[in-house]
């Protein structure tokens, strides 16, 4: 039977028999959300909170003036009422009108509902610094976790790209499979799994529909990824991001009851995939 451990400092490589499990948020590999490198820290919040909030007012199916009125102050928060690019974020038409920008210095929402128009705003990136993308790749070798569960990465890819291209630049090993789904979050901080060293994957679930009383459950995902060890056994793995509490505010009770209501959602799972339920099987949580 395989040992299940956590990462411990400096470890490169797993003794015989043993699965070294690590858990790392990268802050994406090559490109990331401006905001959330700015010195401005209540700024970056107000900016986070009107990007979520805008998206999800403008998938509501009718904008009635109340909704028109909310869509305009939280574009004022973003820059986006007379241009659809600012600092820190970006007015995508896909197709039909959304808004009248008219030569008095008005600005209407003249769409109906999302029906009428598609398109969302999205966050401008920047470059993630060569120094900074190394210094993860290093952190990477050193823990020489053989299963590593990430949060906000960009994309399978991308995630991809960087085992096969930056691993190797610090004389480190790519790993085998790099397994990501898209998740809730539009601004490319997505939850994903890295495995070698015979730690295969079998199954994949996602969780981005989940949902309660209040709606959707998971901000991005918990992702569920079933793996089987060189012993033979199982290992299930959920990589989750709960509601961050980076850009809330002290105390905040609703980021606070969102993630009491993930907690609540992933310990059903966890007591499922408990190794006391099946001598063949074990779990671990990111």
């Amino acid at each position: 039977m395989d040992d299940i451990v956590a990462d411990g400092p400096g470890g490169r490589t797993s003794d015989a028999g043993t699965t070294r499990l690590a858990a790392y948020n990268v802050e994406n590999m090559f490109d990331r959300p401006a905001v959330m490198d700015s010195d401005d820290w209540m700024r970056g919040a107000e900016v986070l909170a009107a990007h979520a909030r805008v998206n999800e007012l403008i998938q509501l199916a009718v904008y009635d003036a109340d909704t028109r009125a909310e869509i305009l102050e939280q574009l004022a928060i973003l820059g986006l009422v007379r241009s659809d690019q600012s600092e820190f974020a970006i007015l995508r038409k896909l197709r039909g009108r959304f808004l009248l920008r008219r030569r008095d210095g008005t600005t209407e929402v003249v769409a109906d509902g999302h029906a009428d128009r598609v398109g969302f705003v999205e966050l401008t990136t920047e470059p993630v610094t060569e120094l900074a993308s190394t210094h993860t790749a290093m952190v990477m070798r050193d823990v020489g976790a053989d299963v590593l569960g990430v949060v906000e990465a960009e994309s399978r890819p991308v995630l991809e790209m960087f085992s096969s291209v930056l691993l190797r630049q610090v004389d480190w090993t790519p790993y085998d499979e790099v397994l990501l789904i898209d998740g809730n979050d539009m601004r490319g901080i997505d939850v994903g799994v890295l495995s070698r060293a015979g730690h295969t994957v079998t199954d994949i679930r996602t969780h981005v529909y989940d949902r309660d009383a209040d709606g959707v459950v998971f901000s991005r995902d918990c992702a569920e990824y079933h793996l089987r060890t060189p012993g033979g056994e199982r290992l299930v793995v959920l990589v989750n991001h709960f509601k961050s509490k980076g850009y809330s505010t002290p105390g905040d009770p609703l980021g606070g009851e969102r993630r009491r209501r993930q907690a609540v959602r992933v310990s059903p799972s966890m007591k499922t995939w408990s190794p006391r339920a099946t001598s063949t099987s074990r779990w671990s949580a990111t």
